[in-house]
């Protein structure tokens, strides 16, 4: 039975190699004709020779040869090459289309595998480039990943992949520095994948950077929980796009699935503070010559970072689905601690991102601008989605959830913010600033500190180091965005500076006290209207306030305000160093109480929206009422009318136009009696008198 069962299985491995290598593959040697024919046919017509497989010198006398696994493979589709001359051989030749490196192999001269040809190494052994003897796979070939090391290679020696993988060139995991494998497959390929796992990458030394990617390149992990770049250097940026000893044009370059882990200290010099994605210009980068394009960072996480990501005159940046936390801001650089900052950069979108602080943080996102910039503003930012729980800021107190500077488009939409020493603050430090909507979006629990001013909203032309600033908002839209603020001292919204501006369908509630609804200093041409503002407790003199800019000699002007839900303050509207007449219009009824003791006593018991610049004046027929410059309009005067509650049903009416005093914003009232028979010094009769103006 064993003998039996040793046959079949003979017989079987017969039958393999038959249907394996058919005949034509022993008729290539020269000597298988001189072997006995097995059947009547000639014998290099036999299917299958029989072989002698003690006869190991493949002897000449031509009765026996042995086949090794050699010769069988050297007549299959694969090749596999042990030198350099066979691997140039097994390459060039058309019926050897895979070819699989059997032995360690360093070219003495550049190689080129061709187009429809599959390369790949035995793991254990790897081919080895030089600066001079590179290895290009030319379009159409393909190279297979055996999951180990397959070239010993510096940064360029292999190009042309589509696929690359840093293990192909010796990475492994923490603790061994992997920046070199990895700068290898950046360069050899359009497409670096990366393994589950905590590669350890510091930068080259004299370098600025740790990676460079200079061309279109895809570096996907297998995500942020899995995928892990972490580095010990306290400078320099991982991954640095746009810039490798000098600046290149880049385009189409997709970061994901990736978590990055710095050491930022808080020290170092400017130009060299740690960033893991960094995006490079120099400052002649314009809108029309930007040196970065097309840039997508998403399903990302960093931490301990100066700013986490870095882009400088980028254009059509998406940074998406991110989360950044405990990034590390450098006081001796004033800057620093930032999720996201960008400077002159054009068509960005930053949404849907989370941003979570520490105690070393500053911003969540920062969009600023590069000094020295022939254009230096960002064009057409959208930042939208996004969730910043700012609650445990560091106590400098300039801790901004979001911070912006010179835009000509910005679109802040749908964030929910949470702490913060204000919530969304934008400055027009540097230049005129044009088209800003803010909207639908959610801010809470906003910090203060001692008695510092701080606001929800805060679009403002700050001046800085006793510097005159005198740019422009020109364009502001804040609409639907809902503000809870417990804390005293914060604001609901401060607007300075500013042309052509709409504050609509805002939804306000300030607890804490010192706090007002909107401040507007020199604003011209605006809207205000159907907002609703609520201070829950807490006296404050006023809830909405309008006021010149007087750093500037900048006024307050041609503004309308409509209907408002105003509640818990004690004066709605008020003004401060208004001293001359405006076009500010209130398109709805507006109502003042004044009472009179009969005994020459006047006061103002009532003046919600700030009407009255004081209490009224008696005369022998009434009373000479003044109203608020800036808050009144002369066509507000020509309206007004007035009740009294003297049982006499009393009206008044004005003198004619000329008592009407358009400088000192004043009008001569008159009371006339219920009967005709004559009028009431309001000074001398005991009354109380409703004055209603209305544009």
């Amino acid at each position: 039975m064993k003998r039996f069962t040793s046959v079949m299985a003979s017989f079987w491995i017969c039958v393999f190699l038959i249907a394996a290598f058919p005949h034509s593959l022993f008729a290539a040697d020269a000597r298988i004709s001189d072997l006995p024919s097995l059947t009547d046919l000639p014998s290099d017509s036999d299917v299958f020779p029989i072989v002698d497989v003690s006869d190991t010198g493949i002897s000449s006398s031509g009765k026996t040869k042995k086949i090794t696994p050699e010769k069988l493979m050297e007549y299959t589709s694969t090749a596999y090459p042990k030198t350099e001359a066979k691997l140039i051989a097994a390459i060039a030749n058309a019926s050897t289309p895979r070819v699989v490196l059997s032995a360690d192999v360093t070219l003495s001269a550049p190689l080129t595998i061709p187009s429809g040809t599959t390369f790949t190494t035995i793991p254990g052994f790897v081919l080895t480039t030089t600066a001079a003897n590179t290895l290009t796979f030319a379009a159409g070939s393909h190279l297979e990943d055996n999951g180990e090391q397959m070239f010993d290679a510096s940064p360029g020696e292999v190009i042309g992949l589509s696929v690359a993988t840093p293990e192909m060139f010796g990475a492994s995991a923490s603790p061994t520095d992997s920046a070199t494998a990895m700068q290898c497959a950046i360069e050899a390929a359009n497409t670096v994948e990366l393994d589950a796992k905590t590669y350890l990458m510091n930068r080259y030394s004299g370098t600025r950077h740790t990676l460079s990617v200079v061309k279109s390149t895809n570096i996907l992990g297998k995500g942020a929980s899995q995928t892990v770049i972490q580095t010990t250097d306290t400078t320099g940026a991982i991954i640095d796009i746009g810039y490798d000893s000098t600046y290149v044009a880049t385009a189409g370059v997709t970061i994901s699935g990736i978590k990055f882990v710095g050491a930022a200290d808080g020290t170092g010099s400017p130009g060299e503070v740690p960033s893991a994605i960094m995006l490079s210009a120099p400052t002649t980068a314009t809108y029309s010559t930007p040196n970065v394009t097309d840039v997508i960072v998403r399903d990302c996480e960093f931490t301990v970072f100066c700013t986490a990501i870095n882009a400088l005159g980028a254009k059509r940046l998406t940074i998406e689905n991110n989360y950044s936390h405990g990034n590390v801001y450098y006081a001796g650089l004033t800057a620093g601690g930032y999720g996201i900052n960008y400077q002159t950069c054009y068509d960005v979108v930053i949404r849907n991102n989370r941003f979570l602080s520490t105690a070393t943080d500053r911003h969540s996102i920062y969009g600023s601008i590069q000094v020295g910039n022939s254009e230096p503003w960002n064009v057409n930012a959208v930042i939208d989605g996004n969730i910043v729980d700012w609650s445990n800021v560091a106590t400098s107190y300039v801790e901004a959830c979001m911070a912006f500077r010179v835009h000509r488009g910005l679109v802040v939409t749908n964030n929910v913010m949470t702490g913060g020493y204000n919530g969304i603050y934008i400055n027009t430090e540097n230049g005129d600033s044009e088209n800003i909507a803010i909207s639908s979006n959610k801010l809470s629990g906003l910090l203060n500190h001692s008695t510092d001013e701080y606001n929800s909203i805060a679009v403002i032309n700050a001046l800085y180091n006793g510097s005159t600033n005198v740019y422009t908002f020109d364009g502001l839209v804040i609409d639907g965005n809902i503000v809870n603020s417990g804390n005293d001292y914060v604001h609901g919204m401060t607007v300075r500076h500013a042309d052509n501006v709409v504050i609509a369908n805002n939804a306000v509630t300030l607890t804490g006290t010192h706090t007002g609804a909107l401040i507007l200093g020199g604003v011209q041409y605006g809207t205000v209207t159907g907002n609703k503002w609520s201070l829950a407790s807490g006296p404050y003199a006023t809830a909405i306030l309008v006021a010149d800019h007087g750093a500037v000699a900048r006024t307050s002007d041609y503004l309308t305000f409509g209907p408002q839900l105003i509640t818990g303050w004690t004066k709605l509207f008020g003004t401060y160093g208004i001293t001359t007449t405006r076009t500010i219009k209130h398109m709805y009824p507006r109502v003042a109480r004044v009472t009179s003791n009969g005994a020459g006593t006047i006061t103002v018991a009532s003046d919600p929206y700030a009407i009255l610049s004081a209490a009224p004046a008696t005369d022998a027929q009434g009373a000479v009422i003044s109203f608020t410059k800036g808050l009144v309009t002369a066509s507000a005067i020509q309206t007004m009318m007035s009740t009294t509650n003297s049982g006499l049903g009393a009206t008044t009416k004005r003198f004619s136009a000329g008592s009407e005093d358009a400088t000192a914003n004043t009008v001569d009232a008159k009371i006339e009696k219920f009967d005709g028979t004559g009028y009431l010094a309001l000074g001398t009769n005991a009354q109380t008198l409703l004055i209603t103006v209305m544009e």
